[in-house]
């Protein structure tokens, strides 16, 4: 649950698919875990963890210490949480593991082998793209678990390279693409009432960013291409930056004498200031990009979104009759802050195109639909827990 919006994307199929069926989210470094998207989590999802025993991961962390210094085992820790893993499975007598991230697969897959239908969720983690490529010893050494999963779902053509490395995998049922699930509140705080926390006039045009906090989301490009986009209109403007970390502390310093751009800090629900504002921004160069909850996050609010055309978001954006918001490429593999700036002008000097792309926000957001994703979900695990055939 440390994985940023992998982490959210789980929290929200975990709350769908629990409408339904029993579902157990074993969470394997629990200290690590995403809070927001912890705090998401519906209390009909099972969450399992070595917190649940604190003193025995404690006792076990402290002999796994003691047989590394003496040179006895370096994988007592490890091999403890497999078993509690096991558990876990023998208590709740799982039908179907779902997993997603090598890390996790991995753990699956020692401690499990094919005793149990296992589907992989893939993302980040073994992508093949311009941006990332895995080794031939990695090749080789993911092989044992793509000759025993019995089926994958994937959100972008990069995450399934992969498997064009190994030959005759019978044992995969079916690779087929699920989109993000989405399931939230709709907003219901008053938009004036968050500006008003900030200072924030009421007329004027709010651009607002949410991401994880790191360099490689952009957060300086987007402040100074709003700084530059705010002097060159001379109009009323402010940039509300949502979120906690390190990298953010030190922005909210560099910028400290910009009364026009606000540092929220971390924030228990973003929607609610999402919906205060009027335009979304991303000018992500993270390389592992592939959709981003962001995104998602501002169409869901109906804002339209200024953003990195990297990964999957021209495809997020997609409104079939048009983007909701405005592509901006990298360049040299960085945001273009000067692209971001003319972005920015053109929803603050033309209300049309602001208009017609918020229009199709909807229609954008619509391929997120939670339900859609767990029915697709759901019709994967019933195929590997039947045993069926690819195209059943």
């Amino acid at each position: 649950m440390g994985l940023g919006g992998v982490s959210t994307y789980l929290a929200h199929l975990a709350n769908g698919l629990a409408e339904r069926h029993r579902v157990i989210l074993f969470d394997q470094y629990p200290y690590v875990s995403d809070y927001k998207a912890v705090s998401f989590l519906s209390t009909k999802v099972v969450r399992e963890s070595v917190l649940n025993r604190p003193w025995c991961d404690r006792i076990n962390w402290a002999v796994a210490g003691a047989l590394s210094k003496s040179g006895i085992s370096v994988h007592h820790w490890e091999n403890s949480r497999k078993r509690y893993f096991l558990k876990v499975l023998r208590k709740y007598h799982v039908d179907v593991i779902t997993s997603f991230d090598k890390y996790s697969d991995k753990l699956v897959l020692e401690a499990v082998g094919g005793s149990i239908p296992l589907v992989l969720s893939l993302h980040g983690s073994y992508d093949i793209s311009e941006y990332a490529k895995l080794t031939d010893e990695e090749i080789k050494l993911y092989e044992p678990l793509f000759r025993q999963v019995k089926a994958v779902v994937y959100k972008s053509a990069c995450n399934i390279r992969v498997l064009d490395h190994y030959q005759d995998l019978h044992n995969i049922l079916t690779v087929k693409r699920i989109f993000h699930g989405f399931t939230a509140v709709p907003p219901k705080g008053d938009p004036a009432a968050y500006r008003k926390q900030l200072g924030i006039p009421q007329d004027a045009f709010v651009f607002v960013m949410v991401a994880r906090g790191v360099p490689e989301k952009g957060w300086k490009e987007a402040m100074d291409a709003f700084l530059s986009a705010a002097a060159t209109s001379g109009l009323n403007t402010h940039f509300v930056a949502i979120g906690g970390s390190e990298h953010l502390n030190e922005l909210k310093q560099a910028y400290a004498g910009e009364d026009r751009i606000h540092f929220t800090g971390f924030v228990e629900h973003p929607l609610e200031w999402i919906n205060a504002c009027d335009a979304g921004v991303l000018p992500t160069y993270a390389r592992t990009e592939n959709f981003t909850f962001s995104v998602v996050e501002y169409l869901f609010c109906g804002k339209p979104a200024i953003a990195s055309d990297h990964g999957e978001i021209s495809t997020t954006l997609d409104a079939g009759e048009g983007k909701a918001g405005i592509l901006v490429p990298n360049k040299d593999g960085k945001p273009d802050v000067a692209g971001f700036t003319a972005a920015m002008m053109a929803y603050l000097t033309d209300p049309v195109l602001y208009r017609q792309h918020r229009s199709l926000t909807g229609k954008a957001f619509g391929k997120f639909d939670s339900k859609r994703a767990v029915e697709a979900y759901e019709a994967v695990f019933r195929m590997v827990t039947a045993g069926g055939k690819a195209g059943d």
